[in-house]
């Protein structure tokens, strides 16, 4: 389904994430959606399978930029398409802190 929505992308299937929206000023928004992305970022803890092996099943990831998030399961970046299984959450930090932490 991933390649069916987003054709030529790699994806990457994950668990336990946690969509991220930066707590950025409406002119950092401006920026950002004027470039053709969303200021959310995804954090997952476990990934599942990774179409270009760029991860092994058990690692961590976190993403670049949202593009679109499709049919609330399909998150995709400019590069990649992660899909969310099971249960998630959604949190708030500044760039800083999410890029310290991760």
């Amino acid at each position: 389904m991933a390649q069916e929505l987003c054709p030529g992308k790699p994806y990457c299937s994950v668990r336990q994430w946690i969509l991220v929206d930066l707590d950025i000023s409406d002119d950092k928004k401006a920026l950002v959606t004027e470039q053709g992305f969303q200021p959310i970022l995804l954090y997952a803890h476990t990934v599942v399978t990774d179409s270009a092996r760029r991860f092994l099943p058990g690692d961590w990831v976190r993403s670049t930029l949202l593009v679109e998030l499709k049919n609330n399961y399909i998150f995709e970046t400019n590069n990649s398409v992660y899909i969310l299984l099971g249960a998630g959450s959604r949190k708030s930090a500044a760039p800083d802190v999410v890029t310290s932490i991760f």
